[in-house]
């Protein structure tokens, strides 16, 4: 997962760096085979999640939204987004804000 904001690709991670990723959702130290990079920040797998359902945003995706420094599913953030822009016809496409 890659914020548009930032570089187009996380820091290669190796055996030897690995030890040290602390992730953003819990603080502790990323050991696990996968880890998650959004926002700038790793994340375990079970701890990326959506603010507003706490989906675990790797288990229904390989995409997250951001918005307002929420980090939010396709269906929340088309939820959140519909309510801000009431009567509009546009509804955010996988271009829109994908981090």
């Amino acid at each position: 997962m890659v914020n548009p904001g930032s570089s187009a690709q996380p820091p290669p991670v190796t055996a030897s760096t690995l030890s040290w990723k602390r992730c953003a959702g819990c603080g502790g130290k990323i050991a696990d085979r996968f880890l998650l990079y959004a926002m700038d920040s790793y994340w375990h797998s079970r701890c990326l999640k959506c603010s507003c359902c706490q989906a675990q945003l790797g288990e229904i995706g390989t995409s997250c939204y951001t918005k307002s420094g929420m980090i939010l599913c396709r269906n929340d953030y088309i939820r959140v987004y519909a309510e801000e822009v009431k009567g509009r016809t546009n509804v955010p496409g996988p271009s829109d804000v994908w981090i």
